[in-house]
C-alpha cells in the first residue's frame, strides 16, 4: 500500500505519500461505492487510530551543565546586591542539533538565571566558545549573575543572609517539526566537582584558602564558603538547580561601632544620674538631652531593610526598652521643685527642716539606668543564637572534597570516537536519583511535594569519606 508508516528525520512516524494513508488507498468517492467500501469516515475507529502518527509533546535533550565558581564581589548597581562570577560549560547530547544550531555552529539552551532571561545583552550569561562532533555539542559561557539576597537571621548586632542564584534552562524548538525540545540536566555520578566545582586556589584547598579565594567583597563574609546545592525534579524531569551560600554582615564591625557606644553612654548616664540629687535641673536635663541624641544617632543601625514587615521581636524590643530608660534617666531629681508638687509626707513641725528636700525624687531615673543595663542581654542572647545558627549552617553544608576539582573532577571532552557512548557512561538523569542508594552517590532526595522532588548534596554532618572514596571506585 503506498500509505505505509515510516520515520522523519525527527523520529516521528509519517506516510510515503505525505497524504492520508486511507485516502490514498480507497481513491474517489466513486471507486470506494464500486467496491463496497465505506467512506473513510466510516471506516472503524481502530483502523484510523493505527494508521494516525505518534503524537509527542517535546523530547527530552540531555544536558550537562558544569558551573565552575570563582569569587563574589559587590554589585556596583545595586546597594547591598553582590554579584557571582564564574563559568558555564553546557554539554549537549542531541541527534537533532544539525538542523538546529546557530550561525555559529553552537546549540545550548538559553538560561533563565532567578526567573529573568540571562543572556549577552544583559551580560549575566555570554557565550564563549563552542566545539561539537555533530552530536555531542560543548558550550562555554562567562556568568556574571546576581544573588538574590534574603534575611535567614537578623539579631541586632548580628545578621545572616542567604545568597542564592537559581539557574533554570530554557526550552528550544525544533525548526523542522515544531516540536519541543526540553533539557533534562544529567549529573556526572561518579565525582560531583564534575558537576558544580570551586576554582582552585594558588595556596592549596584549606578551608581558609578556599574563603580567601571567594570572597572579594567588603560588605559581607562567608559564613562557609562551600555553597549548598539543590536540584529541582518535577514530573520526573529537572531542568533547574539552585547555588546557596551564606553571608555574614559583619556583626563584629556592628558591636564596635554601635554596642561599644551604646556601652559608653550608659557608664556616662550612670554617672549623671548618681549626681541628680545634686544638680540643677537644666545642667542634667542638658546632659540628658546629649544621650538621648547620640543613641538616636546608633540605634539607627539595629533597624535593617527587609523585604517582609517582622513585627515585634527582639530588636524592636530592644529599641524600645534603651528609649524607655532613657526617658527615665531624663527626669531630674528637683523636677519636683520646678512644678510644685506637694506630697506633704514631711514633717512640717520639726526645726530647720529643709523643705526644698521634700520634693527631690530620683527614683525614677535610677529606674531608667536599671533598664538601661539588663537591656543588654539582648544582644547577648542574639550572640549565643548567632553562633549556633552558624554551626547549623557549617555542617549542613557539603563537605569541600566535594567541590575540589584538582582531584575529584573526571573531565569529559566531546572531541574523539563514540562521544554519545561515552556521554552515557559518563552522565545519567539528575531525576533517575531516589532515596535508594543516594548515601552513596552523595545526594540526599526529599519528596516535600507531590511529584517534585529536592535533590541536595549530602551534609557534612552526614559524610564519611572513606564510604565516599569506596562508592567512587565502584561506580568507575
Amino acid at each position: 500500500m503506498s500509505g505505509q508508516i515510516r520515520q522523519d528525520a525527527a523520529g516521528f512516524p509519517s506516510n510515503r505519500s505525505g497524504s492520508s494513508p486511507i485516502s490514498s488507498a480507497l481513491g474517489s468517492e466513486q471507486h470506494r461505492l464500486e467496491i463496497g467500501a465505506m467512506p473513510a469516515m466510516d471506516v472503524p475507529h481502530e483502523r484510523n487510530q493505527q494508521q494516525k502518527p505518534v503524537e509527542r509533546d517535546n523530547d527530552k535533550i540531555p544536558v550537562n551543565n558544569f558551573f565552575l565558581l570563582k569569587h563574589i564581589k559587590e554589585d556596583p548597581d545595586v546597594e547591598g546586591g553582590v554579584l557571582l562570577v564564574g563559568t558555564f560549560k553546557q554539554t549537549v547530547c542531541c541527534s537533532q542539533a544539525t538542523e538546529n544550531h546557530d550561525d555559529d555552529g553552537n546549540f545550548y539552551f538559553s538560561y533563565r538565571i532567578n526567573d529573568e532571561n540571562a543572556n549577552s545583552s544583559n551580560s549575566r550569561v555570554t557565550a564563549r566558545d563552542g566545539d561539537n562532533n555533530g552530536t555531542v555539542y560543548e558550550t562555554s559561557f562567562n556568568v556574571l549573575a546576581p544573588l538574590e539576597i534574603d534575611t535567614v537571621l537578623d539579631y541586632f548586632p548580628f545578621r545572616i543572609d542567604k545568597a542564592s542564584i537559581t539557574i533554570e534552562l530554557g526550552t528550544k524548538t525544533n525548526r523542522q517539526t515544531k516540536k519541543k525540545l526540553r533539557p533534562e540536566l544529567y549529573l556526572n555520578m561518579q565525582a560531583q566537582a564534575s558537576n558544580v566545582s570551586i576554582q582552585s586556589p594558588d595556596d592549596g584547598y584549606s578551608m581558609s584558602a578556599i574563603k580567601n579565594k571567594m570572597d572579594r567583597s567588603n560588605n559581607y563574609d562567608f559564613v562557609t564558603p562551600i555553597p549548598e546545592i539543590c536540584y529541582t525534579v518535577k514530573n520526573n524531569c529537572c531542568s533547574k538547580y539552585s547555588v546557596t551560600f551564606y553571608l555574614v554582615d559583619s556583626g563584629f564591625s556592628k558591636f564596635v561601632t554601635t554596642i561599644v557606644p551604646l556601652i559608653l553612654v550608659f557608664f556616662m548616664n550612670l554617672i549623671n544620674c548618681l549626681f541628680n540629687e545634686d544638680m540643677e535641673s537644666e545642667d542634667y536635663l542638658g546632659n540628658a538631652a546629649t544621650f538621648a541624641l547620640t543613641v538616636v544617632f546608633l540605634l539607627g543601625r539595629v533597624v535593617t531593610k527587609s523585604r517582609m514587615e517582622n513585627g515585634i521581636n527582639t530588636n524592636s524590643l530592644y529599641i524600645m526598652m534603651i528609649f524607655i530608660s532613657l526617658m527615665l534617666c531624663s527626669i531630674p531629681a528637683r523636677l519636683g521643685q520646678k512644678i510644685r508638687y506637694r506630697t506633704y509626707t514631711c514633717d512640717w513641725t520639726k526645726e530647720n527642716l529643709d523643705i526644698e528636700k521634700c520634693f527631690v525624687n530620683p527614683v525614677p531615673a535610677q529606674v531608667g539606668t536599671v533598664i538601661f543595663f539588663f537591656s543588654f542581654l539582648i544582644p547577648f542572647g542574639h550572640f549565643i543564637l548567632y553562633l549556633k545558627k552558624k554551626r547549623k549552617i557549617r555542617n549542613g553544608s557539603p563537605p569541600k572534597e566535594f567541590f575540589d576539582q584538582t582531584t575529584s573532577i573526571i573531565r569529559y571532552k566531546c572531541s574523539g570516537t563514540n562521544a554519545a557512548e561515552r556521554y552515557k557512561e559518563c552522565f545519567k538523569p539528575a531525576a533517575s536519583l531516589n532515596e535508594e542508594g543516594n548515601q552513596i552517590k552523595g545526594y540526599v532526595v526529599e519528596e516535600k511535594e507531590k511529584k517534585i522532588r529536592y535533590i541536595r548534596y549530602m551534609p557534612l554532618s552526614e559524610y564519611v569519606p572513606s564510604l565516599e572514596k569506596k562508592s567512587a571506585m565502584d561506580i568507575a
